[in-house]
């Protein structure tokens, strides 16, 4: 495995979409994604091609498709400026947004297309216990797009994997202050471990966007940001049925076990729907646990992520582990700090090769 991708650029309170997307642009083609359909939302477009268009995104409207490297049936993603701070992000497992696409128009997967909205407010939902499910079924454009800002003028830098873990492709985004090395958002897609997700599963990934310092706590309570399993059961549902698509709101902490016996997670509200806890089993719309290490004895279903990963400090926010090795890591969070028999712990990204982050 290696990490490839863009670090170090520069991000600014009145100019956040363009470089979030073009670090994650970047770093995606670096791991093998191939380009689908790209606009530069002023005079090119095009639904069908490999050619970037984007002009990294620098216009109102100018959009990215572009699917992992596993080919046709593969993952995909469409990234949309509204603004310079507001934006749109989609995500589709198999189907592909190969449906409309226009200048200033992002394209979807078709009113029975698997396509969700991972940023952005609702275009089309169903509903499911006490949140929503929010499909992409109609055309996407400015007025779904959700503010995407920064409090202070900082970096913003993006990682991917350039092999899969568990047949997904993970890549990692965090953005923070100049100076204070205060976090501002992070933005992430990451493999769920095989030894906590069933063979059955469709789509062992998990995907998180939350912004602030505590964004590990505070943003997983708004829907879109935070979800997981959208393709189980393996067969495709209709966008009014909402039996593959669960958003997780709710609390998500990262912390160690008092007695050294490898990293527990912490979730709340434990269940909202359902009588039992599983994901899988009572489609439960709970935080699915994220824990740091393999060697944790019981781990919950969809559990363990491959990637996402605590350390214990004393450490910064913007201070790394040792980046001379290929397995690189920065640290973007400290986490339940002082709680109550549990050992201060700090969450880490991979990060790239002997790159020294900017603060």
């Amino acid at each position: 495995m290696a990490f490839v991708g863009s670090a170090n650029n520069i991000i600014t309170t009145t100019d956040t979409v363009a470089p979030t997307f073009t670090a994650i642009k970047t770093a995606l083609l670096a791991a093998g994604w191939v380009i689908q359909g790209s606009s530069n939302g002023t005079s090119t477009f095009s639904n069908a091609s490999s050619v970037d268009n984007t002009a990294n995104f620098a216009s109102n409207g100018s959009w990215l498709r572009i699917r992992e490297p596993s080919g046709v049936g593969g993952r995909e993603y469409v990234f949309y400026r509204g603004t310079a701070t507001t934006a749109l992000v989609k995500y589709s497992r198999s189907v592909g947004f190969g449906t409309g696409g226009a200048l200033t128009t992002a394209p979807t997967t078709g009113a029975s297309g698997d396509g969700v909205v991972w940023y952005g407010t609702t275009v089309g939902f169903s509903a499911t216990g006490t949140g929503t499910n929010t499909y992409d079924v109609g055309s996407t454009g400015a007025a779904q797009c959700t503010t995407l800002t920064v409090s202070s003028n900082g970096y913003v830098s993006c990682v991917a994997s350039d092999t899969t873990t568990n047949g997904v492709y993970g890549w990692w985004l965090t953005a923070y202050a100049q100076g204070s090395g205060t976090n501002q958002f992070v933005m992430y897609t990451d493999a769920v471990a095989s030894v906590s997700a069933p063979a059955t599963d469709y789509d062992p990934s998990y995907r998180q966007l939350g912004t602030g310092t505590n964004w590990w706590q505070a943003d997983v309570t708004a829907l879109n940001r935070c979800h997981c399993w959208q393709a189980y059961p393996l067969v495709w549902s209709s966008p009014t049925t909402a039996v593959y698509r669960v958003d997780v709101p709710g609390f998500s902490a990262f912390f160690s076990s008092a007695a050294g016996g490898g990293l527990l997670g912490a979730v709340w509200p434990p269940s909202s729907t359902a009588t039992g806890l599983s994901i899988y089993n009572d489609r439960s719309q709970v935080t699915p646990y994220l824990i740091g290490a393999s060697n944790v004895v019981g781990a919950p279903p969809k559990g363990l992520t491959s990637n996402v990963m605590t350390a214990t400090g004393p450490f910064n926010p913007t201070d790394t582990l040792d980046l001379t090795t290929t397995t690189a890591r920065i640290v973007v969070v400290q986490a339940m700090p002082g709680y109550p028999g549990i050992l201060p712990q700090w969450l880490t990204f991979p990060w790239l090769q002997n790159v020294l982050p900017l603060v």
